[in-house]
């Protein structure tokens, strides 16, 4: 264990619970006491452990209040920095698609100008499926269409194609690209790209082709990731990991959910407990983290916006909130707080980070 001072003028870093940071002691002052240098800052420790100079190697967050408590991980343990940034890519980034659904927007007004005909029909299904994800204010929240949202998001775009492929019905290959959002980037990624020349683009706009290519590979990155990591396996809970498309206001935005359920125990008396962790971005509310924790009829709710006008017209409905709870059974605690946009983002990385150790034990 390593004690470290709050944040401080003479310690500027800002500490998330959960967070592995990596570290190099640069001076060991006593039997308890060192400089660790992490993120370019030196900051006085005191060590429970032994601690040599020039001693490298990554550290947990534990606690942050009232001090920072780092657990050092373990040689054997030690998680490898190419992983930790190729962890980091995926999940800590944001997905910035106002721009690529504007741009996918142009490329389709331009269908009618020589543009080459696969690509035309791709881009249509492309953009009739995203329209498919759409919830208009006169859309109602159907379970079938909840599913489908689900199902063509592209995070079972391989499952589908194993299935065709063991079931022998080669011919629902279209079928099957023509109704999954990867599938569909994945095709019209590969038609652009086989582009040779700007002139084959109407108007010679090789910009706009290679903004859309570079956004299309972003968000096929963001579900590979996504992918990846509902492929760990977790021995005490069952977890899921979501990226659900939505179509806002002509444009493609995403909703980052990770669900954590309770395994049954048939030796313990307590309720089973459910968290929700969704993070996502609207265009007038602008990005929101909501986390969620059910446990028996308690139900625990924290609310992180990035908007303080926004904070105060979410706190005026709780009451009523909190009323609609209570009718259905449960004993509700809500709060809300404002936070940067950045803090959310890295909270909600360091969320699903805890499954970094699993992912080390996957082969891709």
């Amino acid at each position: 264990m390593i004690c470290v001072e709050a944040r401080t003028p003479e310690n500027p870093l800002l500490f998330h619970r959960g967070e592995i940071l990596q570290g190099r002691v640069i001076e060991q002052i006593d039997d308890q006491h060192a400089l660790l240098q992490i993120k370019g800052v030196d900051l006085l420790v005191e060590n429970h452990i032994p601690l040599s100079k020039n001693m490298e190697g990554y550290f947990q967050v534990e606690t942050t209040h009232p001090q920072v408590i780092l657990k050092l991980i373990p040689g054997g343990d030690l998680i490898d920095q190419p992983i930790l940034s190729w962890f980091k890519q995926y999940f800590s980034g944001d997905l910035l698609t106002e721009h690529l659904s504007e741009k996918l927007l142009s490329l389709y007004e331009m269908r009618n100008q020589g543009m080459p005909q696969e690509i035309r029909e791709t881009l249509e299904h492309l953009l009739t499926l995203l329209r498919r994800f759409s919830f208009e204010p006169s859309f109602s929240l159907d379970p079938k269409h909840l599913e489908e949202v689900v199902t063509q998001s592209g995070l079972f775009f391989e499952h589908k194609l194993k299935h065709l492929i063991e079931t022998s019905t080669k011919n629902q290959c279209d079928q099957i690209v023509t109704e999954d959002m990867k599938g569909l980037m994945i095709k019209l990624d590969a038609q652009l790209k086989s582009i040779s020349s700007p002139g084959s683009l109407p108007g010679g706009n090789a910009a706009l082709l290679e903004d859309i290519v570079d956004g299309l590979a972003k968000i096929l990155h963001k579900i590979e990731g996504y992918q990846i990591l509902n492929s760990s396996v977790s021995d005490s809970q069952d977890k899921i990991y979501l990226l659900l498309p939505l179509w806002i206001q002509n444009n493609l935005q995403f909703v980052e959910m990770n669900i954590s359920l309770q395994r049954p125990d048939p030796h313990c008396s307590d309720p089973e407990e459910m968290s929700i962790l969704f993070l996502l971005q609207l265009p007038e509310w602008g990005k929101i983290n909501i986390a969620v924790k059910m446990k028996g009829k308690g139900l625990y709710c924290w609310f992180k916006v990035s908007n303080p006008e926004v904070s105060d017209f979410l706190s005026q409905a709780f009451s009523e909130l909190t009323e609609r709870f209570n009718q259905l059974g449960f004993l509700s605690q809500l709060n809300i707080s404002v936070e940067t946009t950045e803090e959310m983002t890295q909270s909600f990385f360091n969320e699903i980070g805890r499954e970094t150790d699993a992912l080390l034990n996957i082969t891709v």
